[in-house]
């Protein structure tokens, strides 16, 4: 709910100090993005500490967010720059050897916007049996969460576009059930299935779709996943679909997501690791006038090498390759002139890559 994003630089610190366990960092764009763009001079620090109580950890939290990327005008004096501020309480316990219950509480507040909200979520994990194991989630987010829809007199809205990655921006209820089912020693099967509740009061895609229906319908998502032993090599594959993805059923959103994996212990001391992700989905496809598919598929190679007992090196590199499927097969008579600065021909292609590499100090 604070920063969640790969292309960064900063510094972390994890220890104990005091009897507690402590996490610290410092994070910044630098030259992760492009020179125009005013999020580059944003700034994002951290601390976390936590309290072992035996069965039960407590940790205590608190994120500050420089967005010196928001600008905004209210009451006629122009504002650039928000701090986000994020306090919060999360704690997981043990309660049962087969129930383990956790939760968080975060209060959130910005500086310039005047406004504050709250985060909750608890999760739950019971172990029926050796075979059975069951889970459950819940996650409460307020409207105005990192400023939300609020909006200042120019007509800006407070969200102020933290690196977060929560399902949606702000003001959601998402639900989540879930059940593993050990097959044998070498093969697990899981089973989950998703609801998010986000009444946005907007017309689904904003003004791309002219129709009097709202964009609230609740987005579910079903999954099944296959986990198996097999040598060396630890395997996984997963398939998601996904319904609503837009929150309407005025038009056809949905979305497939398939993703294999491997991991295998090349040497004592170097572990290797694989996996492919694609995804189909239409992007919307309103009765023959918006026709807009997409289908991407990115591919990842990992190396994690222990080069002494308290140093590793980790390198992931990621190629991912698509396209979109622009406006295809338009009634003859709909006129799609507002919209030519949206339609960039048959096709726009994804292709990109990237590598990080990073070293993984422990004392």
């Amino acid at each position: 709910y604070f920063f969640d994003v790969e292309d960064a630089e900063g510094v972390e610190f994890t220890g104990p100090v005091y009897g507690l366990d402590l996490k610290a960092f410092a994070i910044g764009f630098d030259e992760g993005a492009d020179n125009d763009d005013p999020s580059r001079e944003n700034e994002y620090y951290g601390a976390a500490a936590t309290k072992d109580f035996g069965k039960t950890q407590v940790t205590g939290k608190v994120y500050q967010g420089s967005i010196d990327g928001k600008s905004f005008v209210n009451n006629g004096e122009t504002v650039n720059g928000e701090t986000v501020t994020d306090v919060a309480v999360a704690v997981q316990s043990a309660l049962t050897d087969a129930l383990t219950v956790s939760g968080e509480a975060v209060y959130n507040q910005l500086d310039e916007a005047d406004t504050d909200d709250s985060l909750f979520q608890i999760n739950a994990d019971y172990k029926l049996s050796d075979i059975w194991s069951f889970r459950g989630s819940y996650q409460t987010v307020g409207d105005e969460f990192n400023g939300g829809s609020a909006e200042f007199t120019d007509g800006t809205d407070y969200f102020t576009g933290v690196e977060s990655d929560l399902e949606e921006d702000y003001d959601f209820d998402k639900y989540t059930l879930g059940t593993s089912y050990v097959v044998n020693d070498n093969n697990s099967l899981d089973f989950d299935v998703m609801m998010v509740e986000h009444e946005t009061g907007q017309p689904p895609l904003g003004t791309l779709i002219t129709t009097n229906e709202k964009a609230n319908e609740d987005k579910m998502e079903y999954a099944v996943g296959w986990n198996n032993v097999y040598g060396k090599f630890t395997n996984h594959f997963k398939v998601s679909y996904i319904e609503n993805d837009y929150y309407t059923d005025v038009i056809d959103d949905d979305a497939t997501v398939v993703e294999l994996g491997t991991e295998f212990p090349w040497t004592e001391k170097t572990t290797v690791s694989a996996s492919v992700v694609n995804k189909q989905a239409d992007l919307y496809d309103n009765e023959g006038i918006w026709d807009r598919d997409m289908q991407y598929t990115y591919l990842t190679a990992g190396l994690d090498h222990k080069l002494t007992e308290n140093i590793s090196w980790l390198t992931d590199v990621m190629y991912i390759t698509g396209d979109v499927d622009q406006l295809d097969n338009e009634k003859d008579d709909y006129d799609v002139s507002p919209y030519n600065d949206r339609i960039a021909g048959e096709n726009a292609d994804i292709d990109g890559s990237f590598i990080t590499t990073s070293l993984s100090i422990s004392f």
